[in-house]
């Protein structure tokens, strides 16, 4: 039997604590000394701190799909009414990261149901992305005053002959993925068949045989990614290219990305449903802060 990882003494201590947080956050506000924009912003920094990354770090992991997402809603909906037990159609929704993986027991997704409801985060918060709408893939490493790393998972179907090309150094090719978008890139340096060991930009680390350890990428070019970066005079055109599957396919490209090559991403058609789609999130997102900070001072129920 799995080890319970939201107790009910660790669950009421989260709360309480947070609970002082905003209350400090409420006397702030009406004395003065921060903005509302501000008190908000610090409001949904505890239910990140207190309830999203909390659950995180105790080993459980929320994975919600078309397929459970119905099925969480009416549970969540029992639990409020104090009805015991899984819905009928149960779909597995949250599970144990690490050692114990699999599927939470009943007294995790009871706890987790608690803290949804006390944070005031109900489950139209974590509804998933419509199935089929285009999502963009990028991976933050780092930002620095200008512009930052950034990385996507590149799924190349189409490498326009660079891994077949034993001399791609100098010249030009057309990367295609899943999705259509193109990255053309001028290969600069060819590293396979050299030692890669070091760090690039990106800073991934690989699992090897030893161990981990940081390799350079296969290939070090420059040019632009359709989606993601602008196309011309960007701050820095530098482009890793990772292989996968063996070496037998792209499926890693890291790139920088200013506020020029971010405004192209923003306005990409491909994502144009999805920001829609992001930005109903972040009202829901402005709600579920007011009604914690402002809905419910006399008190947790």
């Amino acid at each position: 039997m799995k080890e319970q990882r939201l107790t009910d003494e660790l669950v009421e201590e989260r709360i309480a604590g947070a609970e002082k947080k905003l209350a400090r956050v409420r006397d702030f506000f009406r004395r003065g000394l921060q903005s509302e924009e501000m008190s908000l912003q610090q409001a949904w920094e505890i239910i990140s701190d207190d309830f999203l990354r909390f659950t995180l770090d105790r080993g459980l992991k929320r994975q919600l799909s078309g397929e459970n997402y119905p099925q969480f809603v009416r549970e969540y909906e029992r639990a409020m009414r104090g009805e015991g037990g899984p819905d009928p159609g149960h779909v597995p929704w949250l599970f144990v990261t690490g050692r114990e993986s699999g599927e939470a027991p009943e007294a995790d997704r009871k706890a987790y149901y608690r803290l949804m409801r006390a944070f005031h985060v109900g489950p139209e918060f974590f509804e998933p992305v419509p199935e089929g709408m285009p999502v963009p893939d990028v991976v933050q490493v780092h930002y620095y005053n200008q512009a930052g790393i950034y990385g996507t998972h590149f799924r190349c179907v189409d490498d326009g002959g660079l891994l077949a090309d034993e001399a791609p150094a100098g010249k030009t090719f057309v990367l295609k993925n899943e999705l259509g978008l193109r990255a053309v890139v001028t290969i600069r340096e060819d590293r396979r068949g050299t030692d890669r060991s070091g760090m690039d930009d990106d800073e991934v680390v690989c699992a090897l045989k030893g161990g981990a350890a940081v390799r350079k990428a296969e290939f070090l070019a420059e040019g632009y990614i359709e989606g993601y970066t602008a196309k011309e005079e960007r701050y820095r055109p530098d482009i890793l290219i990772r292989l996968g599957e063996g070496g037998t396919r792209v499926n890693w490209l890291a790139y920088w990305a200013d506020a020029k090559d971010e405004r192209a991403a923003g306005e990409y058609p491909l994502w144009r449903d999805y920001h829609c789609w992001r930005q109903e999130r972040c009202k829901i997102q402005d709600r579920i802060a007011r009604s914690l900070l402002w809905g419910d001072e006399a008190g947790w129920d």
